[in-house]
């Protein structure tokens, strides 16, 4: 079994970038190497010397399987200059990704990723969310303002004031009814008919960067640079106070999300840290430290898995046990869009590109390798 394992061992030391698993002198040794697809090749293949009990019982080893994996089979689509939003359909045939800086929104049929339409802005773009009907688009713009675009037609329909500094993120509750948060620190309603002010709330310190609804359509997660995130009702009425706030810490919170049946909420912040919480009463449950600062993260539909993107890996989390499953390089640029796409697949994207992938468990992946091979 010693000699079985030895060329194991050394593989570790050279991909330690890769799975974040050994100690930091490893570390150290392992940043002279180049992370080229041979390498994760050569990982691959020497795990597979071993039998898959040993693989499957050794948490390092099914990291190290499952990013080596992804990093081979994952490839990059073009889809913008520099890409800081996604959204997908209710239908989950479009794709459709913000240009920060060109401001512009491309859609993008999927799985085929053959572009359909483009909309042009002339405004720097921070976010962009679909209504749950698939008809409508609203745009978080540098300028404070919302635009609302028909997405058949790509047409802006309407453009309103909104925030007194840039609106950072939006999402809709329903074909008339949309959020939004802005680095004025506010939190605000809107009709979408008429683009008339609900309510605005002051619930931060800092910048407000992220604001996410429940599946339930029921409650509102929000992150923001004073280190915190606040849950509120997600209604056409004014709140009267939030339901729990969160204290991640004391760096920034860049993102915020509930799982699917609104059980769990997680936060990620420039520390490094995914922090679980109960769902309902705000009780702190697990943290996740990755190694680098974290721009986003969302559930997979069953709320068993999460994805989290960070300054230059994409990682995805076990919920239940807290460990990360795979960590997947991405660039050398941070991820502020990950999510999951339907059942079972999930994309990241960075900068300009776009990365897909199709979640699969350990055993699944070592299925496939040991029949390739």
């Amino acid at each position: 079994m010693k000699k079985t394992l030895l060329p194991v061992a050394m593989m570790l030391v050279g991909l330690s970038v890769l799975t974040g698993c050994v100690d930091k002198d490893m570390v150290k040794y392992a940043a002279t190497y180049k992370l080229k697809n041979d390498l994760f090749r050569e990982t691959i293949d020497t795990l597979l010397v071993l039998d898959d009990k040993t693989i499957l019982e050794t948490d390092t080893f099914r990291n190290m399987l499952s990013s080596a994996y992804y990093a081979l089979n994952l490839k990059g689509e073009l889809v913008a200059e520099d890409c800081t939003d996604m959204d997908v359909t209710p239908d989950g045939k479009t794709v459709v990704f913000s240009d920060y800086y060109n401001g512009k929104v491309t859609f993008y049929s999927y799985p085929d990723m053959k572009l359909k339409n483009t909309v042009e802005t002339g405004v720097i773009i921070q976010g962009v969310d679909l209504s749950p009907d698939g008809k409508t688009m609203a745009v978080a713009t540098e300028t404070g303002r919302i635009l609302l675009c028909d997405i058949a037609s790509g047409e802006i329909t309407k453009d309103f004031a909104a925030h007194s500094a840039p609106a950072r993120s939006l999402v809709f509750k329903d074909a008339n009814t949309l959020f939004s948060c802005g680095n004025d620190q506010v939190v605000a309603a809107w009709d979408v008919e008429s683009g008339k002010n609900l309510w605005s709330l002051h619930v931060h310190g800092r910048n407000v960067k992220s604001i996410k609804i429940s599946g339930d359509g029921k409650k509102l997660i929000t992150a923001s640079n004073d280190g915190t995130s606040s849950v509120l009702p997600a209604t056409r009425e004014k709140p009267r106070d939030e339901l729990f706030h969160l204290n991640h810490c004391a760096n920034y919170v860049n993102d915020a999300a509930f799982s699917p049946d609104g059980k769990l909420c997680a936060t990620a912040g420039a520390d490094a840290l995914i922090k679980l919480w109960d769902g309902a009463t705000g009780q702190f449950k697990k943290e996740v430290n990755v190694g680098e600062p974290l721009a986003s993260v969302n559930f997979s539909p069953d709320g068993k898995m999460a994805i989290a993107g960070g300054a230059n890996f994409a990682y995805l989390i076990d919920t239940e046990s807290g460990k990360v499953v795979a960590r997947i390089r991405s660039g050398s640029t941070a991820i502020w869009g990950a999510r999951f796409i339907g059942k079972d697949e999930f994309a990241f994207v960075n900068h300009s590109r776009v990365r897909f992938g199709k979640l699969l468990t350990t055993e699944e992946i070592l299925e496939r390798l040991r029949r390739e091979s």
